[in-house]
C-alpha cells in the first residue's frame, strides 16, 4: 500500500504546547445586538453565536462578541474595538470581509438576515488552548477558544498570532506546559462515579460547548 499525504488540518500541538488548531464547518450563525448573555457581567454592543460541526455526533455553540469604539457625546460607532478580533476577524477568515459600520449606532448596526444565511456550510480554522484559571465537570484545566479566526490552511499563522498575544500579555489563562498545575486541581468536589481512568482525557471536546 502506498504511503499517502496526511490531510489532517489539525496542528497536532496539543500534547506539546497546550494548544491545537481544528478546520470547523458554520451550521447556522445568530446576532445579538446590545445584549447581555446570562454569563456576562455586561453586554456586548455585538455578539454572534454560531452552531459548529466539528467533525463530532454533537454540535457546539460558540459565541464571538465585543464593543465597537464609540463617539463618547453622540454614541455613534467610529472603530472596531474588540469587535474585531472576534466577529470582524471571523468575516474575514470566511472569505466576506464586512466593512466596520462607523456614524451608526450598536443599536442601529444590524446584518441583513441574508448575510448571516450565508456563514452556512463556510469553513475556518479556530484555536483552543487549556486555560490556567477555569476547570472541566472532571477537574482537569478546560479547553477553551481563542477569539482569533483564521482562514482555511492558515494553521501555522494562527498558532503564531496566538504565541504572540501571550508574550504581550492579552491571553492571560493560558495553562504554560512547563508549568501544569492547575490553581484548581484538587478544589472540584467529585460528583462522578467512574473511576478517573474511565475518563477519556483524549477528547479535546470535553465539556463543550464553552
Amino acid at each position: 500500500m502506498p504511503i499517502s499525504l496526511n490531510t489532517d488540518k489539525n496542528t497536532g500541538e496539543r500534547k506539546r504546547t497546550n494548544f491545537f488548531t481544528e478546520t470547523v464547518k458554520i451550521v447556522s450563525a445568530e446576532a445579538h445586538y446590545c445584549q447581555k448573555q446570562k454569563w456576562q457581567k455586561f453586554q456586548d454592543d455585538l455578539g454572534l453565536t454560531l452552531t459548529l460541526d466539528i467533525g463530532k455526533s454533537f454540535e457546539p455553540e460558540w459565541y464571538l462578541g465585543g464593543n465597537y469604539k464609540k463617539n463618547e457625546t453622540s454614541g455613534e460607532i467610529v472603530g472596531w474595538s474588540t469587535v474585531w478580533s472576534g466577529i470582524g476577524m471571523l468575516f474575514r477568515a470566511v472569505g466576506m470581509p464586512i466593512d466596520c459600520p462607523k456614524g451608526d449606532t450598536p443599536q442601529s448596526a444590524v446584518f441583513p438576515q441574508n448575510l448571516l444565511d450565508s456563514l452556512t456550510g463556510k469553513e475556518f480554522v479556530r484555536l483552543k488552548y487549556r486555560s490556567s484559571t477555569r476547570t472541566d465537570k472532571n477537574g482537569n484545566p478546560k479547553w477553551v477558544e481563542y477569539s482569533n479566526t483564521d482562514k482555511l490552511g492558515c494553521e501555522r499563522e494562527l498558532s503564531d498570532k496566538f504565541r504572540r498575544d501571550i508574550k504581550d500579555g492579552w491571553v492571560k489563562d493560558f495553562l504554560d506546559p512547563e508549568n501544569d498545575s492547575h490553581p484548581l486541581s484538587g478544589k472540584v468536589e467529585k460528583t462522578f462515579t467512574a473511576e478517573p481512568d474511565a475518563v477519556k482525557d483524549n477528547d479535546i471536546h470535553e465539556g463543550l460547548p464553552v
